[in-house]
């Protein structure tokens, strides 16, 4: 049993991405992100092969009776739950690395907004109705964020958010940073609009201008 757990292990597991999780702090901000691409994608495989047998990370592996189930590959299941449950926290952890990252990004690209010019601290939109694994949900934003930037878009040319709207499109499957205010903080994220999960829109969520 050992040997096929083992066996079942190394066939689900991506080891690539295990080895550049074990070095985050040593990649640089293009490493992150296309590591964040990875494991995004990896959760998706994944949770379509659950998805795939009617099943998801809480369904019941055993029957009414307390038997194995026969329909689904008990042990297989197990493994990737238990794997989708390890890539869920790597992301999270590249997620605060790239935040990090892009804090510094930005500071250095932009040594003169800091603290009196200040459009780049300037929030225009209300971020609501945040749908779980959306992309704003994956990126880290948080209900009630206001929205101070994506990509090149802010207070003073989001155009009645139709700026923002044509931005979202024309990038869609690219990583985009973003800045948020979350009560008195500033916070750079990095999000990538895109249709590949179970719900509506380029964002999942709601903007509101403010």
């Amino acid at each position: 049993m050992k040997e096929l757990y083992n066996e079942l292990n190394e066939s689900i597991i991506d080891s690539t991405i295990a080895e550049r999780v074990q070095r985050l702090n040593e990649l640089a901000l293009n490493e992150v992100l296309h590591l964040k691409a990875s494991i995004e994608q990896e959760l998706d495989k994944h949770f379509g092969v659950l998805k795939s047998q009617g099943l998801d990370l809480s369904s019941p592996l055993i029957t009414e009776d307390g038997f194995p189930r026969e329909d689904i590959d008990v042990l297989q299941v197990r493994l990737t739950r238990r794997y989708l449950n390890m890539l869920r926290n790597d992301l999270r952890d590249v997620i605060d690395r790239s935040q990090f990252l892009l804090n510094d990004h930005f500071q250095a690209s932009n040594p003169a907004s800091q603290p009196g010019d200040n459009t780049s601290t300037i929030p225009f939109a209300l971020i609501y109705d945040i749908l779980p694994n959306g992309p704003l949900d994956v990126a880290g934003a948080q209900e009630n964020d206001k929205l101070i930037a994506i990509a090149n878009v802010n207070a003073t040319n989001h155009s009645n958010l139709s700026l923002l709207q044509n931005t979202i499109r024309e990038n869609e499957n690219v990583q985009l940073p973003i800045r948020v205010q979350r009560n008195q903080e500033v916070l750079d994220l990095i999000m990538t609009p895109n249709r590949q999960w179970d719900g509506p829109g380029l964002l999942g969520a709601r903007l509101k201008l403010i």
